[in-house]
């Protein structure tokens, strides 16, 4: 069975930052404690965003996120934060942001999308089987609304806020933080304003840096794009694609802008075969969902490409030596047999 690779992201200065709020939970999630003092350890993306899950829960903060984003400082991204403080207007620090953030983040969707009279900044975590996610999608919105307001002042207004997780019990907290109207269960997330606010300038930026911040930026991208593990591409665009059908090779070679045969190779070159990444990738998802307890069998099924649930169970079975359910009581319950 192959092993799937997941995206990875810099301590930089982020975990010193929360050492108090997230410290106590890194041993939990499998995150060393070295990144409390070390800003080049690497930490796999579902650790980082599982350990602000667990902050949250365990603290009983619902809000965590937001207020993470409040007090998180763009030094703390190492050089990217650096470069998008010293930007010099909204459009150029949004465009770099997008353009570096592989420097300092792997497995990131990330946008700027200019329509007519609005603007849509866009971010969304490419690993579907990060189902808990809330924490990481709230501090970075905030993050960079925060930025921007600092930077601009009171010029700097939202028109709306989505967000793709479902509406919490309270949302005072984000009215407080955006000063606009905050949509949910949104395809992605989203910080929407108008498009005359991209010329607004950042009024601390010392804009003689920021050459020479992009220039370093532009030295180490190719590098760090390249970490970006084929695999964990391929199977993320599998996962995306398997509840309306189980993609092609070629679809997959298409959707990364190289040849099939190209594709076919470079996977050989690992010693992999495509039907093998569909099978781990559908196992990967199968793991993730059961975690949930409130979703059904049926809807699983339809998540991973199987139009009867007999097929999954089959398939599952296979998989881990268990049916489904008994594998999620397992796992619920804590049991140690379901660490397979």
């Amino acid at each position: 069975m192959s092993e799937l690779r997941t995206e990875t992201v810099y301590a930089e200065g982020f975990f010193s930052r929360f050492a108090d709020v997230l410290g106590p939970y890194l041993a939990r999630v499998g995150i060393a404690p070295e990144v409390l003092d070390e800003p080049s350890l690497l930490v796999e993306v579902p650790q980082f965003v599982e350990v602000m899950e667990v902050a949250a829960r365990e603290r009983a903060e619902d809000t965590l996120g937001l207020h993470m984003g409040e007090r998180l400082q763009p030094q703390d991204l190492g050089v990217v934060g650096y470069a998008i403080a010293h930007a010099g207007t909204v459009e150029r620090m949004l465009r770099t942001y997008v353009r570096y953030f592989v420097v300092y983040a792997l497995g990131v969707e990330m946008n700027l999308e200019v329509d007519d009279n609005r603007v849509s900044w866009t971010y969304q975590l490419s690993d579907p089987a990060i189902l808990t996610r809330r924490q990481d999608a709230e501090m970075a919105l905030a993050f960079i609304h925060t930025v921007i307001q600092r930077g601009v002042g009171d010029d700097w207004q939202l028109l709306e806020v989505h967000f793709e997780h479902a509406k919490p019990k309270e949302v005072s907290e984000h009215r407080r933080i955006f000063q606009a109207p905050v949509l949910f269960d949104k395809p992605v997330n989203a910080l929407v304003f108008d498009k005359g606010m991209l010329d607004r300038k950042l009024k601390e930026a010392d804009q003689r840096l920021f050459p020479a911040l992009q220039s370093h930026l532009d030295s180490v991208l190719l590098e760090r794009s390249e970490e970006q593990d084929l695999v964990a591409q391929v199977s993320n665009f599998i996962a995306k694609s398997l509840s309306s059908h189980v993609p092609s090779l070629a679809e997959v070679a298409e959707a990364l802008g190289m040849p099939t045969w190209t594709l076919q190779r470079r996977l050989r070159d690992k010693e992999l075969v495509y039907s093998q990444l569909v099978t781990d990738t559908r196992r990967r998802l199968a793991e993730a969902y059961l975690k949930n307890a409130n979703m059904p069998l049926m809807e699983v099924a339809f998540l991973l490409g199987y139009s009867e649930v007999s097929a999954f169970s089959r398939a599952f079975r296979r998989w881990m030596g268990k049916p489904p359910l008994e594998y999620r009581r397992a796992l619920l319950s804590g049991s140690p047999s379901s660490q397979l």
